[in-house]
């Protein structure tokens, strides 16, 4: 799959750091079907935080960081990349409550609503397609990942994107007359029958075939594939082709219309026919001045609508008669190519190709277009539209061929928002800080956050820019004279703006204290013309104005300071009604002071408005009041629809409209309830600020914000009588869902903790946002919520309930409630009468077991206790041996090595070469005797396994004993050997059969005297072993004990010398090989020793078990087990060495690079702390004490003192006196010290045990309770770590930020010492010490599962349960019940 440069360079860098990415979603479809992809995203392994860093050297965007999506400027191409994550609950049925990053890809697509957008790729992994989207796709199927009715329950929008993707893909939705619903794919049609959860696909033939229309008559559905029409039988349920004529003549069936004659009328580009169902006859139609026609239909008063391919439309009925023509020509048709239609109310859509939507009125012939402006973002936003569908609610919807699915929808509301300068589709900045309206004229003045005033023309929807004011904030506007404007400029002034010309002037002020408030205290200055022309000009202060001598008078409001800035709320005939932040005052024209009427304590007012009853309307931080000023009494209008009002306003029909941070509501004083509105009634999402809010002469309400200007027409009605549907959507009790038995009621537990209900609505908005209110029978709890989901944190008392649910039409009254489900809440169980009897008899048989299981445990306790000290003895007495074989090899390599050198120079005839010789056997028999005890120690602990290999046994005999035969032959000893020739290949460990063989050899040759033969002789049995016996002449076994022969230490009289654990060990190898070993006398004089191995091997591993006691005498019983040893797989890390010797350093490298991933050289302890900072931190750090630049000392204290890298073990090495270095090594902290010279493998071992006590020191971290006495800064930097945790657990905001902020740390410190440390980042860290806490308190308490969650920071019940059940297995409510059971 070629991709661009940018994208493939973009996945490489990811990839190259260590990540997993991928390109994902609608890029992937869109290439498998072979189109070009318009924008590509990435999903990855990478935390946020770590994308940017590896896209440090471009342009890197926060787009949406909170949800893990920054998007990265690649080669001029923005790319959108997005952590793995996983979604939690969709309370709303709109957005998840919340957001997890994970480390799993198919977690992440696993999310994603259809199969076909949850396909992944990369170059190097190719495609990833874990639910078949890619068949989906070839087969024409939409299909959503999971299962559908809990994904579109998740995010009602889901049915929607369905929808368009249908169209895009073209396919076509359709549901006939038995509630049938069928779907036309490009590869045969699917169909799911009513009261089925699945589709079936009807295909007839291998092959592909794509069909176009549908018709639904009484009996069947008739089915146009391009080049055949198939018809769909209700009785049979099947579908067969139907035939047309002779079938000669291929026919595209674009559309299918059932005529009033039972005939249809088939049309497409290739004609319009006519078929009799009957006969099957063919002909062709008269209608149509052209034959190429791209769509039709009937409409309600069955006339035929043919869309001519680029000839417009012509309209007949059912006798063939023209009724009427549109074309681009003859009316107002913005194009002649059509390519749908469908009917409402009447009138005819029409979705052109390049032309939008054309509305025509069939009657006055009238034609209405909808189309996109350019510039104008209010305008409808698609030119083609390949698709229209009216609803069963009357709503038009319309796919387009580029810009997706689109609802068509009229209303009185609509949002103003930003457009190019100078044009006048929109404002010249979306920010709107001020409203005005000319005394006599309809235009409305607006001022803006940094680009000026514009005006608004109502009548005809366009704005006038002003290049005057370009640069400028306008913040108050006020009257002037007939032909200007005062207007308050930010930080400027106050300017005269001319309403012809559009020019501007200063206007002279000579106050001096008011210049400087205008331009140096940093407020938005506001002004209030007065009838005789002065301005009140008012921030903290309010002074009088006049214009004429630029002279201002202070007017006095009140004694006590006041409380932020003053804000007008209206004129009256006599003065002006103000606030600031707590008080209303009224300011009479000319008047020296200002009245206070009322105070509003411990609520802060944001705005202000006074209706036509002379009522003061307050939007507060604490909703909505109401001032009455004849009274002076202010009443609060509760909701709990918002809390922090910014805005207010009323109209003329007695409404209240109310500004939030988000959303408009109005407040309906005669039924004294609220609505909502949101973007499906033209109200976007905006920040509405206090200030611009403005009821025009004409009676339309502005409200204007951070993000537009609201306008709501006069004439908008609340729609009072559509009443939504409700029903239930599924209950979920302590998580898990709950089903109905088969007498319709829910069934719940008594010991269950929480309960979730949530309903499905269905009303033709199906965008608008309402409130839900949820109430139980038998006085039961009542909840009311913005989301059709209540969560129920404690249940009702045990009994019998129906639960009814309510909803907020859009006059804000509620509907009735219905009910929608019965529960009943069990009884408890322990208050039975045959429970209560069965426990006391438990209590009693309990009692008895207890006092019976308490001795038995004081038994085994001491009988482990025994146990533990046997072994304790015997590792101490192997430790010893293992420590004097260890001391005596030193200096037997000290005698050994000479002594060769020694032998190899001196001639053989020299007096002393046989004495040296015979001295250095015994070295190395004494050496071999060593390295024996060091072999069985590697066996118990699993080191040391057996070395198998194919051998011709015979030659391996001959050549191990030929140097024997020659030396014993001087010595006066002959020795003989017979083999069997039938003996050829033996699968054997040929350092373990010469160490056999040696030692039964070596034992008959200190038993012969001169003159005596030694006989070897091998033998092949029947029983596929291969028998070898070793015959002396010496005294024989009759006064040995044969019993005792093969045990440690035991000697007969006749031994002279010798240690008596040479038979001893070889009978362990021998039996460790499968084999047996043994002795016998021989019938003459001397005796035969002989062992006997499989000539194929059954395993190559030899079992851990403690041989030295076989060794060494000692039986500490069966159940003793040698401990396991450390071991870690190094292949991923990074290890440094230091050292200024340059070959030390090369051999070091050149013996462990196999081992690790990485090694880091350094020549001096200065340049490897430079490394070190610069980003290459390793694993483990092996460094020289005696460096010129910086030595190993110094190094390993810089590192120890770091806060950043004081987690890195130090291994230091020194040829100085041994014991001053290490003790002065373990003074600054470092792990381990290793004096020179050392062997290799000693360093390599060393550096595993410390890294494998790092691994275990990880996993010792993420325990929750953990706790302990700490010696090094790592882990004292986790006792801290683990204290905020503890601190914050309930806070569900704990996140990084609060843990670099707690420990005084950078996030890129923080994650790095913790991945170091712990392995984990700070999310899945603190998600596990939650998890681990929540484990404990539902173990060792008695709370529920909801105040566990919120004990432990978790924001939901579901979340929480999803999160325990992922990390052990099963729920909060079933590891409870485990634990209790246990």
């Amino acid at each position: 799959m070629p991709l661009p440069a940018g994208v493939s360079r973009a996945l490489s860098m990811l990839e190259g750091a260590g990540y997993e990415a991928f390109i994902v979603g609608g890029c992937v479809r869109d290439a498998l079907r072979g189109i070009t992809p318009k924008d590509y995203d990435i999903t990855t392994s990478a935390l946020p935080e770590e994308t940017k860093s590896v896209f440090r050297d471009y342009r890197v965007i926060e787009t949406g960081i909170q949800h893990g999506t920054v998007t990265v400027m690649m080669e001029g191409m923005p790319l959108e990349i997005t952590t793995y994550r996983t979604e939690g609950t969709y309370s709303d049925n709109r957005h998840p409550d919340s957001v997890s990053f994970t480390t799993s890809l198919r977690e992440d697509v696993a999310r994603r609503d259809f199969t076909m957008n949850a396909i992944a790729y990369s170059p190097r992994r190719g495609l990833i397609d874990y639910f078949g989207g890619a068949e989906d796709i070839r087969g024409g199927i939409i299909r959503c990942v999971g299962d559908p009715d809990t994904r579109f329950r998740e995010d009602a929008l889901r049915m929607m994107r369905g929808i368009r993707f249908a169209s895009a893909l073209g396919f076509r939705i359709e549901e006939d007359t038995r509630g049938n619903l069928w779907v036309l794919t490009d590869n045969w049609p699917l169909v799911r029958r009513k009261g089925e959860s699945s589709f079936t696909l009807l295909k007839l033939s291998p092959e592909k075939r794509t069909f176009n229309s549908i018709c639904m008559d009484e009996e069947g559905v008739w089915l146009g594939s391009t080049g055949r029409l198939y018809r769909y039988d209700y009785a049979t349920g099947k579908m067969s082709a139907f035939t047309a004529g002779d079938n000669s003549t291929p026919f595209g069936y674009k559309d299918i219309i059932l005529l009033d004659s039972g005939k249809l009328l088939c049309s497409s580009l290739d004609g319009i026919i006519t078929i009799d169902p009957v006969t099957g006859e063919v002909s062709e139609s008269s209608l149509g001045s052209s034959k190429e026609v791209s769509a039709a239909m009937t409409d309600s008063k069955g006339n035929i609508w043919l869309a001519l391919y680029n000839n417009g439309i012509e309209v007949y009925d059912q006798q063939d008669k023209l009724l009427h023509s549109y074309n681009t020509s003859n009316s107002a048709l913005s194009n002649n190519v059509v390519l749908c239609f469908t009917e409402r109310d009447g009138r005819i859509w029409a979705g052109t190709n390049g032309g939008g939507i054309n509305i025509i009125d069939p009657e006055e012939g009238r034609i209405t277009v909808l189309s996109h402006v350019s510039g104008n973002p209010a305008s409808f936003p698609a030119q083609s539209i390949k698709s229209l569908y009216t609803d069963t609610y009357g709503n038009i919807w319309a796919g387009s061929m580029r810009d997706g699915l689109i609802q068509v929808s009229s209303s009185e509301m609509k949002t103003y928002s930003e457009s190019h300068f100078g044009t006048k589709a929109g404002m010249s900045n979306t920010t709107v800080l001020c409203l005005h309206q000319d005394p006599e004229s309809r235009f409305i003045w607006i001022g803006t956050d940094g680009d000026g005033i514009n005006r608004f023309d109502p009548e005809t929807n366009e704005f006038t820019h002003y290049w005057s004011t370009a640069n400028s904030k306008v913040v108050s506007i006020t009257d002037f004279s007939k032909d200007e404007l005062a207007l308050s400029i930010y930080s400027e002034g106050i300017i005269i703006f001319n309403k012809n010309t559009g020019q501007t002037r200063p206007l002279t002020i000579k106050d001096e204290d008011l210049i400087y408030k205008l331009r140096y205290t940093s407020r938005s200055i506001g002004l209030n013309c007065e009838p005789d022309g002065k301005i009140l000009v008012h921030c903290k202060t309010v002074k009088r104005l006049d214009p004429k001598t630029g002279l201002s008078q202070q007017v006095d409001i009140g004694g006590n300071p006041l409380n932020n800035d003053i804000q007008a709320i209206g004129k009256t005939p006599t003065g002006i009604w103000a606030h600031d932040s707590r008080r209303i005052f009224f300011l009479k024209y000319g008047a020296a002071a200002a009245e206070t009427s009322g105070t509003l304590e411990e609520t802060v007012i944001r705005s202000g408005y006074i209706c036509e009853k002379g009522l003061i309307w307050l939007a507060t931080d604490n909703g909505l009041y109401c001032f009455d000023p004849a009274q002076g009494k202010f009443t609060h209008i509760s909701t709990t629809l918002f809390s922090n009002a910014t805005s207010v306003v009323c109209d003329r029909n007695s409404r209240i409209w109310v500004g939030t941070e988000l959303d408009v509501f109005a407040y309906l004083t005669e039924s004294e309830s609220f609505a909502m509105f949101g973007e499906s009634d033209g109200a976007q999402p905006n920040e509405y600020l206090s200030k611009p809010r403005l009821l025009s002469r004409e009676g339309d309400v502005y409200m204007g914000g951070v993000y537009g200007l609201l306008r709501i027409d006069r004439n908008y009605t609340i729609e009072k009588f559509e009443i939504p549907r409700l029903g239930l959507n599924e209950i979920l009790v302590d998580g898990e869902v709950l089903y109905e038995s088969d007498r319709g009621i829910f069934h719940i537990p008594h010991h269950s903790n929480s309960m979730s209900i949530s309903v499905t609505t269905q009303e033709k908005d199906i965008f608008r946002n309402k409130m839900y209110r949820f109430s139980f029978s038998n006085g039961g709890p009542v909840f009311e919520k913005p989301a059709p989901t209540v969560n129920i944190r404690q249940l009702p008392p045990p009994g019998r309930y129906v639960i009814s649910v309510s909803c907020t039409k859009r006059n804000g009254n509620w509907t009735e409630p219905v009910a929608i489900a019965t529960i009943r809440i069990q009884q408890p169980w322990y208050l039975s009468g045959w429970f209560i009897g069965g426990t006391l008899f438990l209590v009693v048989a309990i009692t008895g077991t207890v006092l019976l299981l308490i001795a038995y445990r004081k038994a085994n306790m001491l009988q482990l206790a025994l146990k533990e000290q046997e072994q304790r003895v015997y590792e101490e007495k192997v430790q010893m041996l293992i420590n004097v074989s260890h001391e005596l090899r030193t200096p037997l390599t000290l005698i050994m090595a000479p002594l060769k050198r020694i032998l190899n120079d001196k001639e053989a005839s020299d007096k002393y070469s046989e004495t040296l010789g015979r001295i250095y056997r015994q070295s190395r028999r004494m050496k071999d005797m060593l390295n024996m005890v060091l072999d069985l120690r590697k066996m118990e602990v699993g080191k040391n396994s057996l070395k198998i290999e194919s051998i011709n046994f015979n030659k391996w005999l001959e050549s191990s004993i030929e140097d024997i035969i020659a030396e014993e032959h001087a010595e006066g000893i002959d020795i003989m050997l017979e083999t069997d020739p039938a003996i050829t290949e033996v699968d054997m460990d040929v350092r373990k059969c010469d160490t056999v063989l040696m030692n039964i050899l070596i034992n008959a040759i200190k038993h012969s005297a001169i003159g005596d033969t030694i006989t070897i002789k091998t033998r092949l049995s029947g029983e596929g072993s291969v028998i070898v016996s070793v015959s002396d002449q010496g005294p024989g076994l009759r006064d040995a004990d044969m019993s005792q022969l093969f045990t440690n230490f035991y000697q007969s009289s006749h031994e002279q010398y010798g240690s008596g654990i040479g038979l001893s060990y070889s009978k362990i190898l021998i039996e460790l090989m499968g084999g047996k070993i043994g002795a016998q006398d021989n019938e003459d004089k001397g005796a035969t020793f002989w062992w006997e191995i499989p000539v194929t091997a059954e395993f190559d591993v030899a079992p851990v078990k403690a041989y030295l006691n076989e060794l060494l005498g000692y039986d500490p019983g069966e159940e003793i087990t040698v401990p396991e040893t450390r071991s870690i797989d190094t292949s991923g890390m990074t290890l440094m060495l230091v050292d200024d010797n340059a070959d030390l350093l090369d051999f070091l490298r050149e013996s462990l690079h196999s081992e690790f991933r990485e090694i880091l050289l350094a020549s001096s302890g200065n340049k490897a702390m430079k490394m070190i900072e610069s980003g290459k931190v390793p694993d483990l750090i092996v460094s020289d004490v005696n460096m010129s630049d910086g030595d190993g000392y110094k190094l390993c204290k810089e590192i120890k003192d770091s806060e950043k890298y004081s987690h890195i073990p130090v291994v230091l090495l020194s040829a100085h006196r041994q014991e001053e270095s290490q003790n002065e090594s373990y003074k600054i902290g470092a792990e381990a010290f290793l004096p020179k010279p050392f062997e290799i493998d000693t360093l390599l071992e060393l550096v595993r045990n410390i890294l494998a006590r790092k691994a275990e020191i990880k996993k010792m971290y993420l325990k929750a309770d953990n706790e302990g006495s700490y010696s090094s800064k790592e882990e004292g930097f986790i006792l801290q770590l683990n204290r905020v945790i503890a601190e914050h657990m309930s806070d569900p905001e704990l996140d990084q930020l609060v843990l670099c902020r707690e420990l005084g740390m950078s996030r890129a410190a923080l994650y790095n010492k913790m991945k170091a440390i712990t392995g984990a980042g700070a999310k899945e860290y603190i998600t596990r010490i939650r998890l681990e806490k929540a484990k404990a308190l539902v173990e060792t308490t008695g709370l529920s599962i909801v105040e566990i969650s919120e004990m432990t920071g978790f924001t939901s019940q579901s979340y929480f349960s999803t999160a325990f059940k992922a990390y052990t297995g099963m729920t909060p409510s079933q590891y409870k019940k485990q634990k209790a059971s246990q």
